[in-house]
C-alpha cells in the first residue's frame, strides 16, 4: 500500500483513493465472438470479467490462456489484448469496469496484473454471481447510487479472495478484510472509531491490533485516518467544495483536527495541495472516451 499522498497523484492510474465501479453489465457471447483491444497508454481503466459460463481463449503478450466457468480475467490499462468465445460452448460474463489506482492494488492482491491477466478459481461460486447481478441491477437501474455499487463491490472482493486464495489463507486474512470493508463504509461518520469494528467483528482491540499490523503494516486507528485523509485529498481535486464541508465529509467534526492531521500526512495545507494536484474526476473521462468511441465507430460504419 503507497502511504505517501503526493505519490498517488503521481501516479498515472490515480484517480481516487478507492475504487470507482463505472460501468457493470452482463454478455451472453455468441460462438462468434471475438474482441481487439489496442494498446493505449491513456485509457487508465480496468476491465473485470468473471466466467459465469462455457469457455474462451484469451490472446495477451505472445501467450494464449484458456479460461473457463469461474474464472477471472482483466484487461490490464493500457495494454492490447485479444479474446474469442469457444465455438462449441461460448463464454457468457459478467464485467466492470474499474478506475483507480487503489483498484489495481485491489486486483493485486487476488494475483491479477499486467503480468497476470487470468486467475483461476478453486471452485465456482453462486454468491459472487448473485452479488454481480446485484451490481449490474444497481448500476441499469440507479447509475448514480456510487456508493451502493462501492457496497457490493467490496463484498464481491472479498467473495473473490474465498474462491481463489486456500481457505487458511482466507481465513488469516477475513478480518482484515472485514475491516477494510467497515472502514470504507463507515468512514464518513465521525463518530465511527476503532471500538465500533471490534464490536462488529466481536474482537479484542489487542487482537485487531495484531492481525492488521501484520498484514497492512500500520494500526486499525491509522488505517481508518489514512482512509479519511485519502477521500479528502479526492475531494479536493475533483470539487470545488469548501473544505470546511470536505473536512466533514471525510469525517472530521473538528476542522481544526482535520487541518493538523491533513498537513501531517500529506506534508501540506489542504489549499495546497488542492491547487497542486487538481483533475478531471474520472468518471467524466470515461464518458467522454465512451463517446468518442461511439462517434468513431458510427463514422466508420458509415464509409461502409
Amino acid at each position: 500500500m503507497i502511504k505517501d499522498f503526493n505519490q498517488f497523484y503521481k501516479l498515472s492510474l490515480y484517480s481516487c483513493s478507492r475504487p470507482i465501479v463505472l460501468e457493470c453489465l452482463k454478455e451472453i457471447c455468441s460462438p462468434y465472438k471475438s474482441e481487439e483491444v489496442s494498446a493505449d497508454p491513456n485509457r487508465t481503466y480496468i476491465s473485470l470479467h468473471y466466467i459465469i459460463n462455457g469457455k474462451g481463449i484469451l490472446n495477451y503478450r505472445g501467450m494464449s490462456y484458456e479460461v473457463g466457468k469461474g474464472d477471472l480475467f482483466i484487461i490490464p490499462p493500457g495494454e492490447s489484448i485479444s479474446y474469442k468465445a469457444d465455438k462449441e460452448d461460448p463464454f457468457s460474463y459478467y464485467w466492470m469496469v474499474l478506475a483507480g489506482q487503489s483498484a489495481y492494488e485491489m486486483l493485486q492482491e487476488i494475483g491479477l496484473s499486467k503480468d497476470n491477466i487470468c486467475v483461476k478459481c478453486k471452485k465456482h461460486n453462486t454468491e459472487i454471481v448473485d452479488l454481480f447481478g446485484r451490481m449490474n441491477r444497481v448500476y441499469l437501474e440507479h447509475p448514480k447510487a456510487e456508493y451502493e455499487m462501492l457496497g457490493w463491490f467490496y463484498l464481491l472482493f472479498d467473495r473473490f479472495k474465498v474462491a481463489i486464495s486456500a481457505e487458511d489463507d482466507f481465513n488469516r486474512g477475513h478480518y482484515v478484510n472485514q475491516t477494510v470493508i467497515l472502514v470504507g463504509c463507515s468512514y464518513m461518520n465521525s463518530h465511527f472509531t476503532v471500538d465500533d469494528i471490534c464490536v462488529n467483528l466481536n474482537l479484542s482491540l489487542s487482537y485487531l491490533n495484531r492481525v492488521f499490523k501484520r498484514d497492512m503494516k500500520m494500526s486499525p486507528k491509522q488505517y481508518l485516518t489514512f482512509i479519511r485523509i485519502k477521500n479528502a485529498c479526492d475531494l479536493l481535486v475533483q470539487t470545488n467544495r469548501k473544505i470546511t464541508s470536505i473536512a466533514r465529509l471525510a469525517g472530521f467534526e473538528d476542522t481544526k483536527l482535520f487541518a493538523r492531521d491533513f498537513k501531517k500526512s500529506t506534508g501540506m495545507t489542504a489549499t495546497g495541495f488542492r491547487e497542486k494536484f487538481s483533475r478531471t474526476d474520472p468518471r467524466e473521462a470515461f464518458v467522454k472516451e465512451k463517446s468518442v468511441n461511439k462517434y468513431i465507430h458510427t463514422k466508420e460504419e458509415r464509409k461502409e
